[in-house]
């Protein structure tokens, strides 16, 4: 949301020197302790806070914003994936074999919704990899 440029320790070192009701000395978060937080974030927090973003970008009609025509030009990409073979996604997204006696694959569709002019991904998902990019798009 930073639009990060550095590590995620310098960016964490900056956040919290910046922070206005402390005065943060020293290194309190560490890389390794907030990627341990992260981990118990549910995903949907992800897709609120790009929401969220989005939303107020659009809204603030800023001059900075490109557009075509006064329109948005935006573009839809769909690749499938591979995932992890791990029993929670497998029974969501189910199996696939690539060939005939090798090892089932777990497969996704990946679909990103992207602001051309902007480079902002308004939205993305993943479903099952029979899914098709139409239903995405949609």
């Amino acid at each position: 949301m930073n639009h990060r440029k550095g590590t995620t320790q310098t960016e964490l070192d900056y956040f919290f020197a910046d922070h206005p009701d402390s005065n943060f000395a020293r290194r309190h978060i560490t890389k390794s302790a907030c990627i341990q937080a992260r981990k118990h974030l549910p995903h949907e927090t992800f897709i609120e806070l790009n929401k969220c973003f989005v939303d107020a970008l659009y809204a603030s009609k800023s001059k900075t914003l490109k557009r075509w025509h006064e329109h948005r030009l935006c573009a839809v990409y769909g690749s499938q994936l591979r995932l992890p073979r791990e029993a929670v996604l497998q029974e969501k997204f189910g199996c696939q074999y690539a060939v005939p006696g090798e090892a089932k694959q777990t497969m996704g569709l990946a679909s990103v919704y992207y602001d051309v002019l902007n480079k902002r991904v308004v939205d993305a998902q993943l479903v099952e990899a029979w899914e098709s990019e139409r239903y995405c798009a949609a």
